[in-house]
């Protein structure tokens, strides 16, 4: 479920410095709306995919960025049949919340588990991260499985 995220920036404790992050989302893959407090900066290295933000969804190419301010509603999919690498710089808080909800990427094969979706909910709660039904989901084209 979600992106593959490689951290390019060691994670630290300090809220207020940035990380740069390496995501990679495969074909079909998708981030559900969800909103933060953590401001995000977007940069499509590779592959074309589509962000949700500000009610509409927006399609991005290499090359291109999409920034996506504090406490704004966004998600991701990439309907293409490649590959898409992105830049992502954020916060150092977000890079946490990225190690502790993520999993090794050879366990990765299988899908979510209930224990893993009760801790990334868990973990969504204690960061402040607010997460959407799978009906708002399902209003922008997004279907959850």
């Amino acid at each position: 479920m979600g992106p593959k995220i490689k951290h390019l920036t060691p994670t630290v404790d300090d809220d207020g410095q940035y990380a740069v992050l390496l995501g990679l989302m495969w074909p079909g893959v998708v981030v559900p709306l969800h909103r933060h407090e953590d401001r995000e900066t977007f940069y499509v290295l590779e592959g074309i995919v589509e962000g949700y933000l500000g009610g509409s969804w927006h399609r991005l190419c290499a090359g291109e960025t999409l920034d996506v301010p504090p406490n704004e509603i966004h998600a991701w999919r990439n309907v293409s049949d490649r590959q898409v690498r992105m830049l992502i710089v954020t916060t150092s808080k977000m890079a946490r919340f990225f190690d502790e909800i993520g999993r090794p990427l050879a366990s990765v094969q299988e899908p979510p588990s209930p224990e893993d979706m009760a801790s990334l909910l868990a973990a969504s709660e204690r960061y402040g991260y607010w997460l959407a039904s799978p009906q708002e989901n399902e209003a922008v084209g997004l279907l959850l499985q």
